[in-house]
């Protein structure tokens, strides 16, 4: 089984790299935002890939994970990820 995970790490460096570009120039990065989103979907999409491959669902881990936060963490509101259905289709790719 091939496994997603280089494409995960380098989606993760991408999502940093803007973040970087962000920190240097701040609101003169005026692409920042179209370009993080674009990059954290693309990290979401290997993500969710690689969960799909080991048969493990990101609703399901959401909500595990979720139920261990303290209350102060419970703010993020992340069980509305886990609402949402998730459909990963392996022939298109980011």
């Amino acid at each position: 089984m091939r496994c997603d995970c280089p494409g995960l790490a380098g989606e993760a460096g991408q999502v940093l790299s803007e973040y970087k570009k962000y920190l240097r120039d701040g609101d003169s990065h005026i692409l920042f935002k179209e370009r993080f989103a674009e990059e954290l979907g693309d990290l979401l999409w290997y993500l969710a890939n690689t969960a799909t491959k080991f048969d493990l669902l990101l609703p399901a881990l959401i909500k595990e994970r979720y139920q261990s936060f303290s209350p102060a963490q419970s703010k993020y509101e992340v069980l509305s990820l886990v609402s949402r259905d998730c459909c990963v289709s392996e022939s298109t790719t980011p």
